[in-house]
Protein backbone atom coordinates (compact mmCIF):
# COMPACT_ATOMS: atom_id res chain seq x y z
CA UNK A 1 0.00 0.00 0.00
CA UNK A 2 1.44 3.22 -1.22
CA UNK A 3 0.28 6.64 1.04
CA UNK A 4 1.93 10.45 0.72
CA UNK A 5 1.26 12.45 3.27
CA UNK A 6 1.80 16.86 1.96
CA UNK A 7 2.07 19.24 5.03
CA UNK A 8 3.13 22.67 4.59
CA UNK A 9 6.21 24.18 5.20
CA UNK A 10 9.41 25.42 4.23
CA UNK A 11 9.66 24.53 0.28
CA UNK A 12 12.82 22.74 -0.35
CA UNK A 13 14.99 23.62 -2.55
CA UNK A 14 13.98 23.05 -6.17
CA UNK A 15 16.53 20.79 -8.41
CA UNK A 16 15.00 21.78 -11.77
CA UNK A 17 12.88 25.66 -12.42
CA UNK A 18 9.55 24.16 -12.61
CA UNK A 19 6.99 26.19 -10.40
CA UNK A 20 5.11 24.56 -7.53
CA UNK A 21 1.92 24.22 -9.65
CA UNK A 22 3.67 21.88 -12.31
CA UNK A 23 5.21 19.68 -9.69
CA UNK A 24 1.77 19.59 -7.79
CA UNK A 25 0.02 18.94 -10.92
CA UNK A 26 2.66 15.90 -11.63
CA UNK A 27 2.12 14.54 -8.67
CA UNK A 28 -1.33 14.43 -8.59
CA UNK A 29 -1.78 13.00 -12.12
CA UNK A 30 0.42 10.16 -11.49
CA UNK A 31 -1.53 9.56 -8.33
CA UNK A 32 -5.12 9.71 -9.32
CA UNK A 33 -5.36 7.03 -12.32
CA UNK A 34 -4.58 4.72 -9.40
CA UNK A 35 -7.48 5.93 -7.41
CA UNK A 36 -9.79 6.60 -9.88
CA UNK A 37 -10.01 10.53 -9.84
CA UNK A 38 -9.85 11.65 -13.02
CA UNK A 39 -6.96 14.47 -12.84
CA UNK A 40 -9.14 17.25 -14.46
CA UNK A 41 -7.98 21.27 -13.96
CA UNK A 42 -10.33 21.98 -11.55
CA UNK A 43 -9.72 18.95 -9.47
CA UNK A 44 -5.88 20.01 -9.52
CA UNK A 45 -6.63 23.96 -8.78
CA UNK A 46 -9.14 22.84 -5.32
CA UNK A 47 -5.66 20.36 -4.32
CA UNK A 48 -3.72 23.01 -5.05
CA UNK A 49 -5.22 25.32 -2.97
CA UNK A 50 -5.15 22.86 0.10
CA UNK A 51 -1.72 22.54 -0.12
CA UNK A 52 -1.33 25.84 -0.16
CA UNK A 53 -3.52 26.19 2.99
CA UNK A 54 -1.09 23.45 4.84
CA UNK A 55 -3.76 20.54 4.49
CA UNK A 56 -2.71 17.09 5.14
CA UNK A 57 -3.76 14.87 2.22
CA UNK A 58 -3.60 10.68 2.27
CA UNK A 59 -3.65 8.55 -0.65
CA UNK A 60 -3.96 4.86 -0.68
CA UNK A 61 -3.38 2.39 -3.51
CA UNK A 62 -6.23 0.25 -3.29
CA UNK A 63 -5.25 -2.24 -6.09
CA UNK A 64 -3.63 -4.51 -3.10
CA UNK A 65 -7.36 -4.30 -1.63
CA UNK A 66 -8.82 -5.16 -4.80
CA UNK A 67 -7.12 -8.30 -5.32
CA UNK A 68 -7.36 -9.76 -2.00
CA UNK A 69 -11.38 -9.46 -2.53
CA UNK A 70 -10.72 -10.72 -5.44
CA UNK A 71 -8.93 -13.70 -4.02
CA UNK A 72 -11.88 -14.18 -1.29
CA UNK A 73 -14.04 -13.85 -3.82
CA UNK A 74 -12.62 -17.09 -5.80
CA UNK A 75 -11.81 -18.79 -2.27
CA UNK A 76 -15.40 -18.40 -1.34
CA UNK A 77 -16.71 -19.75 -4.84
CA UNK A 78 -14.49 -22.98 -4.56
CA UNK A 79 -15.94 -23.71 -1.64
CA UNK A 80 -19.10 -23.68 -2.61
CA UNK A 81 -18.48 -25.05 -6.40
CA UNK A 82 -16.68 -27.90 -5.11
CA UNK A 83 -19.09 -28.86 -1.56
CA UNK A 84 -20.25 -32.17 -1.35
CA UNK A 85 -23.56 -30.60 0.22
CA UNK A 86 -26.29 -28.80 -1.96
CA UNK A 87 -25.69 -24.86 -1.19
CA UNK A 88 -28.20 -21.77 -1.35
CA UNK A 89 -27.37 -18.11 -1.19
CA UNK A 90 -30.81 -16.72 -0.74
CA UNK A 91 -31.36 -12.81 -0.77
CA UNK A 92 -34.42 -11.02 1.64
CA UNK A 93 -37.10 -11.86 -0.17
CA UNK A 94 -35.46 -15.62 -0.23
CA UNK A 95 -35.32 -15.81 -3.96
CA UNK A 96 -32.15 -17.87 -5.00
CA UNK A 97 -29.11 -15.91 -5.47
CA UNK A 98 -26.44 -18.63 -6.08
CA UNK A 99 -26.45 -22.62 -6.51
CA UNK A 100 -24.09 -24.94 -6.44
CA UNK A 101 -23.59 -28.34 -8.57
CA UNK A 102 -23.70 -30.20 -5.84
CA UNK A 103 -27.97 -28.23 -5.80
CA UNK A 104 -28.56 -28.87 -8.78
CA UNK A 105 -27.23 -32.49 -9.34
CA UNK A 106 -29.15 -33.77 -6.20
CA UNK A 107 -31.87 -32.40 -7.03
CA UNK A 108 -32.21 -32.71 -10.90
CA UNK A 109 -32.85 -28.86 -11.52
CA UNK A 110 -31.24 -26.61 -13.23
CA UNK A 111 -29.30 -23.28 -13.07
CA UNK A 112 -32.29 -21.89 -15.25
CA UNK A 113 -35.05 -23.03 -13.25
CA UNK A 114 -33.31 -21.65 -9.77
CA UNK A 115 -31.25 -18.27 -9.65
CA UNK A 116 -33.34 -15.90 -9.37
CA UNK A 117 -36.42 -17.18 -8.51
CA UNK A 118 -37.97 -17.61 -4.92
CA UNK A 119 -36.83 -20.62 -3.24
CA UNK A 120 -40.30 -22.13 -2.51
CA UNK A 121 -41.15 -22.21 -6.11
CA UNK A 122 -38.51 -24.13 -7.32
CA UNK A 123 -38.97 -27.63 -8.91
CA UNK A 124 -42.79 -27.06 -9.21
CA UNK A 125 -43.05 -26.18 -5.69
CA UNK A 126 -41.56 -29.12 -4.41
CA UNK A 127 -39.97 -26.61 -2.10
CA UNK A 128 -42.80 -25.14 -0.33
CA UNK A 129 -42.01 -27.35 2.96
CA UNK A 130 -43.47 -25.71 5.79
CA UNK A 131 -40.96 -26.43 8.27
CA UNK A 132 -38.18 -24.97 5.80
CA UNK A 133 -40.45 -21.91 5.25
CA UNK A 134 -40.96 -21.29 9.05
CA UNK A 135 -37.14 -22.39 9.50
CA UNK A 136 -36.17 -19.29 7.05
CA UNK A 137 -38.73 -17.24 7.98
CA UNK A 138 -37.01 -17.60 11.74
CA UNK A 139 -33.69 -16.34 10.20
CA UNK A 140 -34.92 -13.21 8.85
CA UNK A 141 -37.39 -11.98 11.44
CA UNK A 142 -35.20 -12.94 14.60
CA UNK A 143 -31.37 -13.02 12.84
CA UNK A 144 -30.84 -16.05 13.87
CA UNK A 145 -28.98 -19.25 12.78
CA UNK A 146 -30.06 -22.77 12.62
CA UNK A 147 -28.19 -25.71 13.06
CA UNK A 148 -28.67 -29.47 12.02
CA UNK A 149 -32.26 -29.25 11.41
CA UNK A 150 -33.56 -32.42 10.31
CA UNK A 151 -36.54 -32.33 7.14
CA UNK A 152 -38.19 -35.66 5.72
CA UNK A 153 -40.15 -34.57 2.24
CA UNK A 154 -41.24 -36.39 -0.93
CA UNK A 155 -40.27 -35.35 -3.96
CA UNK A 156 -41.72 -35.97 -7.59
CA UNK A 157 -38.37 -36.90 -9.04
CA UNK A 158 -36.43 -38.17 -6.58
CA UNK A 159 -38.50 -39.92 -3.67
CA UNK A 160 -38.38 -38.92 -0.23
CA UNK A 161 -35.34 -37.44 1.03
CA UNK A 162 -33.95 -36.65 4.54
CA UNK A 163 -32.18 -33.81 5.05
CA UNK A 164 -30.24 -31.78 7.49
CA UNK A 165 -30.27 -28.14 6.91
CA UNK A 166 -27.63 -25.61 8.74
CA UNK A 167 -28.53 -21.78 7.46
CA UNK A 168 -27.68 -18.12 9.08
CA UNK A 169 -27.38 -14.67 7.70
CA UNK A 170 -24.46 -13.34 6.02
CA UNK A 171 -22.64 -10.39 7.26
CA UNK A 172 -22.96 -8.11 4.27
CA UNK A 173 -24.62 -5.54 2.88
CA UNK A 174 -27.16 -7.08 1.29
CA UNK A 175 -29.51 -9.38 3.74
CA UNK A 176 -28.51 -12.61 2.56
CA UNK A 177 -28.77 -16.32 3.73
CA UNK A 178 -26.27 -18.97 3.37
CA UNK A 179 -28.73 -22.29 3.42
CA UNK A 180 -26.54 -26.05 3.33
CA UNK A 181 -28.58 -28.83 2.52
CA UNK A 182 -27.05 -31.70 3.38
CA UNK A 183 -28.87 -35.50 2.06
CA UNK A 184 -28.99 -38.16 4.23
CA UNK A 185 -30.99 -40.39 3.11
CA UNK A 186 -28.75 -43.58 2.12
CA UNK A 187 -27.06 -42.69 5.31
CA UNK A 188 -30.17 -43.18 7.43
CA UNK A 189 -31.80 -46.65 5.16
CA UNK A 190 -27.74 -47.73 6.18
CA UNK A 191 -28.07 -47.18 9.74
CA UNK A 192 -31.69 -48.71 9.54
CA UNK A 193 -31.11 -51.63 8.15
CA UNK A 194 -28.27 -52.48 10.32
CA UNK A 195 -30.98 -51.69 13.51
CA UNK A 196 -33.15 -54.24 11.86
CA UNK A 197 -30.35 -56.61 11.68
CA UNK A 198 -29.00 -56.18 14.87
CA UNK A 199 -32.77 -56.61 16.06
CA UNK A 200 -33.20 -59.52 14.10
CA UNK A 201 -29.86 -61.00 15.38
CA UNK A 202 -30.87 -60.02 18.98
CA UNK A 203 -34.46 -62.45 17.92
CA UNK A 204 -32.14 -64.90 16.85
CA UNK A 205 -29.81 -65.05 19.94
CA UNK A 206 -32.57 -65.07 22.02
CA UNK A 207 -34.31 -67.89 20.35
CA UNK A 208 -30.96 -70.15 20.73
CA UNK A 209 -31.10 -68.75 24.46
CA UNK A 210 -34.42 -70.33 24.55
CA UNK A 211 -33.50 -73.49 22.66
CA UNK A 212 -30.78 -73.71 24.55
CA UNK A 213 -32.31 -73.78 28.12
CA UNK A 214 -34.82 -75.93 26.69
CA UNK A 215 -32.67 -78.58 25.67
CA UNK A 216 -30.80 -78.28 29.24
CA UNK A 217 -34.24 -79.05 30.73
CA UNK A 218 -34.41 -82.15 28.42
CA UNK A 219 -31.10 -83.24 29.27
CA UNK A 220 -31.90 -83.12 32.96
CA UNK A 221 -35.36 -84.35 32.42
CA UNK A 222 -33.29 -87.39 30.50
CA UNK A 223 -30.62 -88.22 32.93
CA UNK A 224 -33.53 -88.06 36.28
CA UNK A 225 -35.21 -90.71 33.34
CA UNK A 226 -31.69 -92.94 32.99
CA UNK A 227 -30.65 -92.53 36.46
CA UNK A 228 -34.32 -93.91 37.43
CA UNK A 229 -34.68 -96.58 35.41
CA UNK A 230 -30.72 -97.61 36.38
CA UNK A 231 -31.66 -97.67 40.14
CA UNK A 232 -35.19 -99.27 39.40
CA UNK A 233 -34.83 -101.78 36.41
CA UNK A 234 -30.70 -102.37 35.92
CA UNK A 235 -30.19 -102.31 39.58
CA UNK A 236 -32.71 -104.36 40.34
CA UNK A 237 -31.90 -107.17 38.26
CA UNK A 238 -28.12 -106.91 39.35
CA UNK A 239 -29.07 -107.41 42.94
CA UNK A 240 -31.36 -110.29 42.30
CA UNK A 241 -28.74 -111.59 40.49
CA UNK A 242 -26.31 -111.36 43.01
CA UNK A 243 -28.48 -112.57 45.66
CA UNK A 244 -29.62 -115.81 43.36
CA UNK A 245 -25.66 -116.55 43.50
CA UNK A 246 -25.46 -115.87 46.94
CA UNK A 247 -27.96 -118.47 47.95
CA UNK A 248 -26.22 -121.10 45.67
CA UNK A 249 -23.34 -120.30 47.22
CA UNK A 250 -24.71 -120.85 50.73
CA UNK A 251 -26.77 -124.45 49.13
CA UNK A 252 -23.15 -126.27 48.66
CA UNK A 253 -24.41 -127.43 45.64
CA UNK A 254 -22.27 -125.64 43.53
CA UNK A 255 -18.27 -126.68 45.02
CA UNK A 256 -16.69 -127.65 42.10
CA UNK A 257 -17.77 -124.31 40.29
CA UNK A 258 -17.35 -122.39 43.80
CA UNK A 259 -14.43 -120.05 42.69
CA UNK A 260 -16.26 -119.29 39.49
CA UNK A 261 -19.02 -118.52 41.21
CA UNK A 262 -17.30 -116.20 43.74
CA UNK A 263 -15.31 -114.46 40.96
CA UNK A 264 -18.82 -113.73 39.35
CA UNK A 265 -20.78 -112.52 42.10
CA UNK A 266 -17.76 -109.94 42.57
CA UNK A 267 -18.21 -108.50 39.30
CA UNK A 268 -22.03 -108.57 39.20
CA UNK A 269 -21.02 -106.35 42.95
CA UNK A 270 -18.61 -104.08 41.12
CA UNK A 271 -21.15 -103.58 38.44
CA UNK A 272 -23.64 -102.75 40.79
CA UNK A 273 -21.71 -100.43 42.36
CA UNK A 274 -20.81 -98.33 39.10
CA UNK A 275 -24.35 -98.42 38.15
CA UNK A 276 -25.32 -96.85 41.36
CA UNK A 277 -23.21 -93.93 40.97
CA UNK A 278 -23.60 -93.51 37.53
CA UNK A 279 -27.10 -92.98 38.33
CA UNK A 280 -26.68 -90.72 41.14
CA UNK A 281 -24.33 -88.51 38.95
CA UNK A 282 -26.69 -88.69 36.40
CA UNK A 283 -29.35 -86.85 38.69
CA UNK A 284 -28.64 -87.63 42.52
CA UNK A 285 -32.21 -88.31 44.10
CA UNK A 286 -30.08 -86.44 47.31
CA UNK A 287 -30.80 -83.22 45.11
CA UNK A 288 -34.48 -83.27 44.98
CA UNK A 289 -34.80 -85.16 48.54
CA UNK A 290 -32.18 -83.03 50.77
CA UNK A 291 -31.29 -80.24 49.01
CA UNK A 292 -28.03 -78.98 47.37
CA UNK A 293 -25.46 -79.26 50.51
CA UNK A 294 -26.66 -82.89 51.22
CA UNK A 295 -25.82 -83.89 47.56
CA UNK A 296 -22.87 -81.89 47.17
CA UNK A 297 -21.21 -84.20 50.70
CA UNK A 298 -22.18 -86.96 48.84
CA UNK A 299 -20.35 -86.05 45.71
CA UNK A 300 -17.17 -84.73 47.31
CA UNK A 301 -16.79 -87.88 49.19
CA UNK A 302 -17.39 -90.19 46.18
CA UNK A 303 -14.83 -87.61 44.13
CA UNK A 304 -12.28 -87.54 46.97
CA UNK A 305 -12.23 -91.75 46.71
CA UNK A 306 -12.36 -92.32 42.68
CA UNK A 307 -9.64 -89.30 42.31
CA UNK A 308 -7.57 -90.11 45.42
CA UNK A 309 -7.44 -86.40 45.75
CA UNK A 310 -8.36 -84.07 49.03
CA UNK A 311 -11.25 -81.94 48.89
CA UNK A 312 -12.37 -79.37 51.35
CA UNK A 313 -16.09 -78.41 51.16
CA UNK A 314 -16.83 -75.39 53.15
CA UNK A 315 -19.73 -73.83 54.13
CA UNK A 316 -20.02 -69.88 55.38
CA UNK A 317 -23.86 -68.71 56.23
CA UNK A 318 -26.74 -70.25 56.39
CA UNK A 319 -27.47 -71.60 53.03
CA UNK A 320 -30.86 -73.46 53.34
CA UNK A 321 -33.10 -74.92 50.56
CA UNK A 322 -32.88 -72.72 47.12
CA UNK A 323 -35.17 -72.87 44.37
CA UNK A 324 -34.92 -76.42 42.33
CA UNK A 325 -33.23 -74.69 39.56
CA UNK A 326 -30.50 -72.93 41.08
CA UNK A 327 -29.93 -75.97 42.91
CA UNK A 328 -29.51 -77.82 40.02
CA UNK A 329 -27.33 -74.97 38.09
CA UNK A 330 -24.85 -74.95 41.23
CA UNK A 331 -24.49 -78.57 41.52
CA UNK A 332 -23.82 -79.26 38.16
CA UNK A 333 -21.09 -76.38 38.00
CA UNK A 334 -19.63 -78.37 40.68
CA UNK A 335 -19.45 -81.48 39.19
CA UNK A 336 -18.05 -79.95 36.08
CA UNK A 337 -15.19 -77.97 37.89
CA UNK A 338 -14.58 -81.38 40.05
CA UNK A 339 -14.07 -83.11 36.76
CA UNK A 340 -12.09 -80.93 34.92
CA UNK A 341 -9.96 -81.09 38.10
CA UNK A 342 -9.05 -84.38 37.97
CA UNK A 343 -8.91 -84.52 33.87
CA UNK A 344 -6.37 -81.43 33.13
CA UNK A 345 -5.36 -79.90 36.16
CA UNK A 346 -2.83 -82.69 37.97
CA UNK A 347 -3.77 -81.40 41.34
CA UNK A 348 -3.50 -82.66 44.69
CA UNK A 349 -6.18 -81.17 46.20
CA UNK A 350 -9.61 -79.18 45.39
CA UNK A 351 -11.32 -76.35 47.67
CA UNK A 352 -15.22 -75.38 47.46
CA UNK A 353 -16.68 -72.33 49.40
CA UNK A 354 -20.64 -72.01 49.01
CA UNK A 355 -21.67 -68.64 51.09
CA UNK A 356 -25.37 -66.52 51.17
CA UNK A 357 -25.17 -63.31 52.08
CA UNK A 358 -27.38 -60.26 50.90
CA UNK A 359 -29.65 -61.77 48.04
CA UNK A 360 -27.01 -63.53 46.98
CA UNK A 361 -25.33 -66.99 46.29
CA UNK A 362 -21.35 -67.14 46.10
CA UNK A 363 -19.26 -70.35 44.81
CA UNK A 364 -15.64 -71.11 44.54
CA UNK A 365 -13.80 -73.76 43.17
CA UNK A 366 -10.31 -73.43 43.56
CA UNK A 367 -7.47 -76.04 42.70
CA UNK A 368 -3.70 -76.09 43.06
CA UNK A 369 -2.67 -78.05 39.58
CA UNK A 370 -1.04 -76.35 36.99
CA UNK A 371 -3.81 -73.40 35.65
CA UNK A 372 -4.90 -73.12 32.46
CA UNK A 373 -3.37 -72.21 29.16
CA UNK A 374 -3.16 -68.55 28.34
CA UNK A 375 -4.64 -69.32 25.13
CA UNK A 376 -7.82 -71.17 26.50
CA UNK A 377 -8.22 -68.99 29.74
CA UNK A 378 -8.14 -65.58 27.14
CA UNK A 379 -11.14 -67.54 25.47
CA UNK A 380 -13.06 -67.87 28.92
CA UNK A 381 -13.34 -64.68 29.39
CA UNK A 382 -15.02 -63.96 25.86
CA UNK A 383 -18.70 -65.12 26.26
CA UNK A 384 -19.48 -65.35 22.94
CA UNK A 385 -16.28 -67.73 21.75
CA UNK A 386 -17.07 -71.53 22.04
CA UNK A 387 -13.85 -73.10 25.19
CA UNK A 388 -15.61 -76.45 25.86
CA UNK A 389 -18.92 -77.65 26.22
CA UNK A 390 -18.34 -78.12 29.88
CA UNK A 391 -17.40 -74.16 30.51
CA UNK A 392 -19.92 -72.71 28.18
CA UNK A 393 -22.78 -74.89 29.18
CA UNK A 394 -22.23 -73.60 32.84
CA UNK A 395 -21.96 -70.33 32.12
CA UNK A 396 -24.98 -70.70 29.78
CA UNK A 397 -26.97 -72.24 32.88
CA UNK A 398 -25.98 -69.25 35.11
CA UNK A 399 -26.84 -67.18 32.80
CA UNK A 400 -30.47 -68.14 32.54
CA UNK A 401 -30.90 -67.69 36.20
CA UNK A 402 -29.10 -64.18 35.74
CA UNK A 403 -25.56 -65.17 37.49
CA UNK A 404 -22.26 -64.80 35.95
CA UNK A 405 -19.28 -67.30 36.16
CA UNK A 406 -15.58 -65.93 36.31
CA UNK A 407 -12.27 -68.43 35.89
CA UNK A 408 -9.05 -66.59 36.96
CA UNK A 409 -5.84 -69.07 36.40
CA UNK A 410 -2.07 -69.06 37.28
CA UNK A 411 0.56 -71.27 37.83
CA UNK A 412 -0.53 -72.15 41.08
CA UNK A 413 -3.73 -73.35 40.39
CA UNK A 414 -7.24 -72.26 38.57
CA UNK A 415 -10.19 -70.91 40.70
CA UNK A 416 -13.68 -70.90 38.88
CA UNK A 417 -15.97 -68.38 40.64
CA UNK A 418 -19.78 -67.83 40.45
CA UNK A 419 -21.89 -65.24 41.71
CA UNK A 420 -26.22 -65.69 41.47
CA UNK A 421 -28.57 -63.27 42.95
CA UNK A 422 -31.14 -65.07 45.49
CA UNK A 423 -33.89 -62.79 46.57
CA UNK A 424 -34.79 -64.32 50.25
CA UNK A 425 -38.58 -64.75 49.09
CA UNK A 426 -37.14 -67.23 46.41
CA UNK A 427 -35.88 -69.94 49.26
CA UNK A 428 -37.88 -73.23 49.24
Amino acid sequence: MKKRTIRKGKKPASPSPRSDSDRNSSTLAKVFPVVGIGASAGGLEAFSALLAEGAVISFQDIHALKRLVEETRAYADTLIETAREAILILDANLNVVVANPSFYGAFGVSPAQTVNRPIFELGNRQWDIPALRKLLESIIQNKTRVDDFEVRHEFERIGERIMILNARRLSTKQSLIFLSIEDVTEHRKSDEALKVQAELLKQSEDSLRRLSAYLMTLQDEERRRIARELHDSTGQKLAAAKLQLDTLVKSGNLKSNEKVVAETSQWIDECFQEVRTLSQLLHPPLLDEAGLLSATRWMVEGFSTRAKMEVDFQILGEIGRLPQQVELALFRVIQESLSNIRRHSGASKAQIKLARSDGSISLEIRDNGKGMPPELLSSSRNSKQVIGVGILGMRERLSQLGGTLEIESSKNGTAVKVSLSVPAAAAR
